[in-house]
């Protein structure tokens, strides 16, 4: 079979941009984080493409009952309602992207503007929280 150059041309052109993709991430097909407010299938994919990466913690911030009955996969539970709450956002590393839930967003974005205060720039909460998160169908731990 007798293949033309442009055949051929094309043919390593499609296989430089995947690898291209591959290796880099392909910032395109998963783009990053840029607002502090992400619906739950930017945070969906985000998690996917990150999972396992230290640099990534999703925190719920349900009291632990409501964490134990279900989370997302990965999460940490930080207990908003706790007396020390404050002092163990201030004890999260700086330098770690943080993505937060609760059932809806009010602790949320109490709990993203603490983080500010606390010079942690790289939060974002998943608008609707975990109440969303469900009715979407996304998998619980």
């Amino acid at each position: 079979m007798h293949i033309s150059a442009l055949s051929k041309a094309i043919l390593i052109y499609s296989s430089l941009i995947f690898f291209v993709c591959l290796i880099s991430g392909c910032d395109y097909l998963f783009p990053p984080l840029k607002s502090e407010k992400i619906s739950v299938s930017e945070a969906d994919r985000y998690i996917s493409k990150h999972k396992g990466s230290p640099e990534l913690v999703i925190i719920d911030l349900r009291p632990k009952g409501e964490y134990d009955k279900g989370h997302i996969e990965d999460a940490v539970n930080l207990d908003y309602n706790l007396t020390d709450f404050p002092a163990m956002i201030e004890k999260l590393d700086k330098g770690k992207r943080y993505i937060i839930y609760d059932n809806g967003d009010r602790n949320s974005l109490k709990t993203l503007e603490l983080m500010k205060e606390n010079k942690i720039l790289s939060g974002h909460i998943i608008v609707g929280g975990l109440d969303e998160w469900k009715k979407q169908g996304l998998p619980l731990k």
